[in-house]
């Protein structure tokens, strides 16, 4: 079951937000004080209502009271009903409609607990007002009546198969216990029905502390992952009943057994990243997740952020993950649309990269406006070969090049890599990497991975068959250049020395060289390459050898893929 669309009307600065389209990954960005993090709060609110909120059902017909239990997110009229519109709108509403899918064994078990066939989409309505809350469910036709006296069913089907958790713009270490507080929370439950728990409050270290140890033992497993030090985790009990409001603490043990909010900057940064998978990995059962998160690149470090959206994309494979954002590293670049911008009191979904970069305030040179995706390549003569063949292999890429939708820039070094990765994911550009494959290319490859700059489907190697070590040069025919190599150097490459697979292009080419009585050094390699790159610009395609093309089919199928998420 998943929220798949959010309208909202009258709340706060948001004066409406039309069926906004919700996926697994949702970004909400815009200017400050343009109302992102109200928009968020709306979509928080009524999730808490649904999920954490229990139905009465009210003397008028269409009225549900609710109750709320143990939550601090409230409705305020004077507060979150537009104050331009209070003076003429006395008995204004707030209104929020939320729109879930359902598979085919929800449905199923719909008509079981709730009585009622569901034929499309469950739509909620929420209208807030001064003092209640109008809970209705939307639909045409005659079974409306037949849903609606079944409200309380309905809440109850939703709050057993979705789970809401809301994180707000805080310090690392107090969003980490947030976090503790939640898991805490939710596992404790079962205990509130407990009439030993309820009667002797005496032994209530010695019930719930089995519990504690246990979500200890979890979050140790996870939190190692990324701190790899840590050698123990405790949650400790402040006491009391109380299951919230920093009523737990976590000691992390790294050597000295400190409370995380004491720990350093990186450490809290990296336990909290870990606490986030955690929460989406237990306690949810068979629920959905939807994991609204205020600014989660607040007291990051850059390369934290790297990992903390490759966490929050990893926990929306399975759930839903709702953030508001300033980093350009936390966009969502390949599908464009699950980016929502907020401008004006109006949000609505974007459609171009441009959008997304104005809304962050992001200023590009010429040579980058409008570039939706980047291919990084290792030298200058590497892009000009790859410009040549790319555009005569793939109609789509070479419109792309022209429109400058697709760009290709060169590290000037494959180590380089990290960086200019970097700074194309902070422009809200996508990217990907075709390196030489030998010891460098590789190397380079695996440290972006690991600091999360790239992922395994952001990179291809220049590789051949038959070779360990290889690079662009390998994969072009010796016809080609052979002619132009002789007369500017006196060198014939067509012979055994040349063409065994044994080693990459450079090695071969200095082999004959020297072996011709040659000088070989970085200014000669770097001019015959240049003299290459120069011969096969011309004739495009028809320099590939066609035995040795793989990896260029490859990259053309990895680039065309992603240049038509740019229309999704």
């Amino acid at each position: 079951m998943k929220l798949v669309a959010f309208t909202v009307r009258n709340y706060r600065s948001i004066v409406e937000a039309y069926k906004l389209s919700l996926d697994n990954y949702t970004v909400l960005v815009g200017p400050n004080n343009e109302g992102k993090s109200n928009l968020l709060k709306a979509v928080v609110l009524s999730l808490y209502i649904l999920t954490r909120g229990r139905a009465r059902m009210g003397p008028r017909r269409g009225l549900a009271r609710y109750y709320r239990s143990g939550f601090d997110f409230d409705y305020s009229w004077k507060r979150d009903f537009p104050i331009s519109l209070q003076a003429d709108n006395p008995d204004g509403r707030s209104e929020f409609t939320l729109e879930f899918s359902l598979d085919a064994g929800e449905l199923a078990a719909f008509r079981t607990e709730v009585g009622a066939n569901l034929a499309s989409n469950l739509k909620i309505r929420l209208h807030f007002g001064h003092e209640d809350v109008e809970f209705a469910v939307l639909m045409q036709g005659r079974g409306k009546k037949a849903l609606n006296e079944r409200r309380t069913l309905i809440a109850e089907f939703i709050r057993n198969r979705i789970s809401a958790q809301y994180i707000s713009a805080i310090r690392p270490s107090d969003m980490a216990a947030e976090i503790i507080d939640e898991v805490v929370e939710r596992e404790l439950v079962p205990l509130d029905q407990d009439e030993e728990y309820r009667k002797l409050l005496g032994q209530l270290q010695a019930l719930r502390q089995p519990i504690l140890d246990k979500i200890a033992n979890r979050l140790r497993d996870s939190i190692i992952e990324f701190v790899p030090s840590i050698s123990a985790v405790r949650l400790v009990a402040e006491g009391g009943l109380a299951r919230s409001a920093r009523a737990y603490r976590l000691l992390i043990d790294d050597g000295v057994s400190t409370d995380l909010s004491l720990k350093g900057d990186g450490v809290v940064s990296l336990a909290t990243i870990a606490l986030m998978r955690y929460i989406s990995r237990e306690s949810l059962g068979t629920r959905n997740l939807i994991l609204s998160i205020e600014e989660p690149e607040s007291h990051l470090h850059p390369r934290s952020i790297h990992a903390l959206r490759k966490v929050l994309k990893d926990i929306s494979v399975k759930h839903q993950v709702i953030i508001t954002t300033h980093s350009p590293i936390m966009v969502e670049r390949e599908t464009v649309r699950q980016n929502i911008l907020v401008l004006h009191g109006l949000a609505v979904r974007a459609r171009k990269i441009d959008e997304i970069r104005d809304a962050l305030g992001i200023q590009l040179s010429d040579n980058l406006i409008g570039a939706f995706l980047v291919l990084l390549v290792e030298g200058e003569e590497d892009k000009d070969i790859l410009q040549s063949w790319l555009k005569s292999v793939s109609p789509t890429i070479a419109n792309a090049l022209t429109q400058r939708i697709l760009l290709i820039d060169h590290l000037a070094g494959a180590t380089n890599l990290a960086y200019k990765a970097s700074f194309y994911k902070q422009n809200v550009c996508n990217i990907h990497a075709y390196l030489d494959n030998d010891d460098d290319g590789r190397k380079a490859v695996k440290g972006a991975i690991e600091k999360g700059l790239i992922e395994e489907s952001d990179y291809n190697l220049a590789s051949c068959r038959d070779m360990h070590d290889s690079e662009i040069e390998d994969m072009i025919s010796l016809d080609a250049y052979l002619r132009i190599i002789q007369e500017a150097y006196g060198v014939n490459l067509d012979q055994p020395l040349f063409h065994t697979a044994a080693h990459k292009w450079s090695d071969r080419a200095k082999e004959v060289f020297q072996a011709s009585g040659k000088i070989w050094d970085k200014a000669t390699k770097a001019a015959i390459k240049r003299k290459i790159a120069d011969a096969v610009s011309r004739p495009g395609v028809s320099s590939l050898n066609q035995h040795r093309r793989g990896s260029i089919d490859t990259l053309v199928q990895c680039l065309e893929s992603k240049l038509q998420l740019r229309n999704k």
